[in-house]
């Protein structure tokens, strides 16, 4: 008697049949959107106290199978089965000839492929380490699933997307996609909490703090390389967007997005070319020293609301004394930092929980798995890859900040120059919120991270910053 449930499967068999003619990268484009729209049973809004519309269709995509439909031997989720479905497209296509995905395609840098390469081998070592040493199975695909799905989700974009001729499509899902979940967290914070219970500690999730900070990166990068210098409506929008951004990231209440955009706000200030404006901005700041100062000291203590919130936010972050979150992260750290000690090189292997050298107040009512999944995810894989794992699960991260720097220096089109400020600002972001709020755990950092790193290794190439072919030295006669 469900219209929906009967026409499902005919609807299914339509969608698989298009994303089986069409070039892989549209149907990358929507599973990246959907993937950093969509909520799921690991991130529900409003606190847990509200679902969306959207809620089944993203419980679908981004949960375990088994989570909805109540079958344990379902431990797959629709991303699984996106991502395996594409794969399979890609291979038949390579292996018939078919040059669907591949006409006028841009060749991947070789450096970046490899430095994925590394990443991939290096997890699936330290993983395998882990579990030689005893290391529990179950909580294992814990600590390293979403982290797997970034060297692997990679290949598969640089083996779709063309290179520069993909960007004006990057960045609109980008930018869409951060233009709907800042939407949508005003929408929880102002329309749909005044109607719960108790007041709401955040709206949306941890994830979009990333999100956050990536799209107004992106916005931020068009600007200042001046994509929009033709077009006032493009400029107008972008504007408009970054204030929207910042109104979600209110809405959302969560510290770490503002620390990641001041981080990726001073990058591209130390990026980007010398400009009037800087040099504007920088002297303002020299003669405005001393005022921010005397602002900084009297705000520190201050306890009202006012213009005196940035600095109680900056000393919510820095002094473990403001609030218990803080000194509890910063005692986690202390954990950490005494368990890397122990094993500095190759570290426990995944699988295995963190020792408490000094014992932390239970949460595990609130968050059971925190020692298997620490707050600061950089400390953590230290202590569970050791220097030289952590090193090579990190590589990928490091090579991409690498080709898109030099592709920066190298690029002309306003658009291309944006596109590699931007990758460099995800990693930044990415590395914020996985040193401040277990990031690596969530699918937003997923699609944000792997569609800037096939930019990163797409662009060098045609823009000249990288050979197309890395020739053999030949000997003098």
């Amino acid at each position: 008697g469900n219209p929906g449930a009967a026409l499902a499967p005919t609807l299914g068999v339509g969608v698989l049949w298009l994303m089986w003619r069409i070039p892989i990268r549209y149907s990358l484009f929507v599973l990246i959107f959907l993937g950093l729209t969509l909520e799921c049973a690991q991130e529900i809004p409003a606190s847990g106290l509200w679902k969306s519309p959207f809620f089944i269709f993203g419980e679908m995509l981004l949960s375990k199978a088994n989570d909805w439909t109540g079958v344990k031997p379902l431990v797959f989720t629709g991303v699984d089965l996106v991502v395996g479905y594409l794969l399979l497209i890609m291979v038949w296509r390579r292996a018939t000839g078919s040059r669907i995905d591949t006409e006028g395609q841009e060749p991947t840098a070789g450096a970046m492929a490899l430095g994925a390469a590394i990443t991939l081998a290096g997890t699936l070592w330290v993983w395998g380490y882990g579990l030689a040493r005893g290391g529990n199975f179950g909580n294992s695909l814990l600590q390293i699933y979403k982290l797997l799905y970034v060297p692997l989700l990679f290949f598969l974009c640089q083996a779709a997307f063309r290179g520069p001729k993909d960007h004006w499509a990057i960045a609109k899902v980008m930018l869409g996609a951060v233009l709907f979940r800042s939407l949508f967290a005003c929408f929880v914070r102002y329309v749909i909490g005044p109607t719960l219970p108790i007041e709401l500690a955040y709206a949306t999730t941890h994830g979009d703090s990333m999100l956050f900070a990536s799209g107004a990166g992106l916005a931020l990068a068009m600007l200042n390389e001046g994509v929009a210098r033709d077009s006032k409506q493009l400029k107008v929008f972008l504007i408009a967007l970054i204030g929207i951004v910042v109104v979600g990231a209110k809405a959302n209440n969560r510290r770490v997005a503002w620390v990641e955009m001041a981080f990726l706000v001073f990058a591209f200030w130390m990026i980007s070319d010398r400009t009037p404006l800087k040099r504007f901005v920088a002297r303002s700041c020299m003669i405005a020293a001393p005022i921010i100062i005397m602002y900084l000291g009297v705000g520190w203590n201050s306890s009202g609301s006012g213009i005196f919130t940035p600095v109680r936010l900056a000393r919510s972050i820095l002094d473990s004394k403001s609030d218990s979150s803080t000194l509890w992260r910063d005692l986690e750290n202390a954990d950490l930092i005494m368990n890397i000690q122990e094993n500095p090189i190759l570290g426990t292997g995944l699988g295995h929980e963190y020792n408490e050298f000094i014992t932390l107040p239970d949460v595990s009512a609130a968050f059971k798995l925190y020692r298997l999944i620490p707050h600061n995810s950089v400390l953590g894989f230290l202590a569970f890859a050791g220097v030289l794992g952590f090193t090579v699960i990190w590589c990928a991260i490091a090579v991409a900040v690498f080709m898109a720097s030099r592709a920066y220096g190298k690029a002309t089109v306003p658009l291309d120059r944006a596109l590699a400020l931007w990758v460099i600002g995800v990693m930044i972001v990415y590395i914020n919120s996985i040193y401040g709020d277990m990031g690596q755990g969530s699918w937003t950092a997923v699609f944000c991270v792997c569609p800037a790193m096939a930019v990163a290794g797409k662009l060098p190439i045609p823009v000249g910053a990288w050979p197309r072919r890395m020739r053999k030295a030949v000997p003098t006669p």
